[in-house]
């Protein structure tokens, strides 16, 4: 984690499924998407907050796939806004408004 995260007293969550196959995938522009979301979720966690990183099997329509998933408990966006994103949102009591980020399609395509 990196020293923003030590001196804001964030919490790191590992949650990995070791079942998952290897990938075959490009193996710097993955660490390059995956460090920007860290970087995003560290930036917006609140001290004293979390940053968490998933991994898992996918379901219908899709169970041969895989997913990563960084999240956080930063105050997301405020719903009045959500609208301008609303392909890209994911809304709900519970857990608020947050961005999905738009694919560096640049990245995927490569993989």
């Amino acid at each position: 984690m990196s020293n923003h995260g030590r001196k804001q007293g964030i919490q790191w969550l590992e949650e990995y499924d070791s079942s998952l196959p290897d990938i075959p995938a490009d193996e710097f522009y993955l660490e390059r998407l995956i460090y920007n979301l860290l970087i995003n979720a560290l930036h917006w966690a609140p001290r004293g907050g979390w940053v968490r990183i998933k991994t898992g099997r996918l379901k219908a329509p899709r169970p041969d796939g895989v997913f990563l998933e960084v999240s956080d408990n930063g105050p997301g966006f405020p719903r009045s806004r959500s609208r301008s994103f609303s392909k890209n949102t994911t809304s709900s009591a519970a857990k608020g408004t947050a961005l999905r980020p738009i694919p560096d399609w640049d990245c995927i395509s490569r993989n």
